[in-house]
């Protein structure tokens, strides 16, 4: 801790390609697009303390097998399906459609065929299993999680390590946290949990939130709240979740 007076040079370093965007549209893969980039040194989001300007020269697109260095598989769409006939909240010109977005919808009715896929607990009907066996709990197999090193995935072993654990032993419980949603909108019902905006300053927040739990003795369940059709506001929750469908880009950050 600096002591009062006193001054400390620190040097912040981050990788180039973290500045990518994600482009669902047209490239669907995250893009590097060519031009000046302000680096700015701030007190918080409004004020600039110093700034630099970076340049790329050409576009980089981050797809086949041209993946971002952090990434273990490329990047791409997975979630063309839950894009929804919706307009969607833009910062351009300063979010000028929002008005438009946040108005109050003019049909409150859920399409026929959406209804006929909806289940929630009032009419989820459990099915059972005639043929349903009672899982094996206590073998004494003699198994250890290192004798499964190299195995396949699929490979018989692993049931037998399963059929050692006791129902207490699989009864773990840990920290329903931390989520992972990101602040779409200034009045989303839960922001509180979540921690930016940025799919990327969430993710690193995050990790260290998880690894800090687990110094602890603590496990950690990374919640995501929705991910396809995240709901944000709490008033009508109770009734049909309040769901909103969520953009591509979104649903992949």
């Amino acid at each position: 801790m600096l002591e009062p007076g006193a001054s400390q040079t620190m040097t912040l370093t981050f990788s180039i390609e973290d500045m990518a965007s994600y482009d669902y549209q047209n490239a669907q893969a995250y893009v590097l697009e060519a031009g000046d980039y302000v680096i700015s040194l701030r007190s918080d989001s409004h004020n600039v303390i110093d700034s630099r300007i970076y340049n790329v020269a050409d576009t980089i697109t981050y797809s086949g097998d041209n993946a971002r260095s952090t990434d273990l598989t490329t990047a791409a769409n997975h979630f063309d399906f839950a894009e929804g006939d919706i307009e969607y909240l833009s910062r351009a010109d300063g979010f000028a459609n929002f008005d438009e977005v946040t108005a109050a919808p003019a049909n409150y009715s859920m399409p026929e065929d959406d209804k006929a896929q909806f289940t929630n607990n009032s009419n989820w009907v459990p099915e059972e299993d005639p043929d349903t066996e009672m899982p094996t709990t206590g073998a004494d197999n003699g198994l250890t999680l290192a004798d499964m090193r190299g195995l396949d995935y699929d490979d018989e072993q692993w049931d037998a390590l399963l059929d050692q654990l006791t129902v207490d032993e699989m009864n773990v419980s840990g920290w329903y946290a931390p989520a992972m949603n990101i602040h779409r909108s200034a009045f989303a019902g839960r922001n509180f949990e979540y921690y930016s905006e940025d799919g990327l300053l969430s993710g690193k927040i995050a990790s260290q939130a998880v690894q800090g739990a687990a110094e602890h003795g603590v496990y950690a369940y990374i919640v995501i709240a929705v991910l396809i059709v995240p709901y944000e506001a709490l008033r009508v929750r109770k009734v049909y979740g309040k769901r909103k469908a969520a953009g591509k880009g979104t649903a992949q950050e």
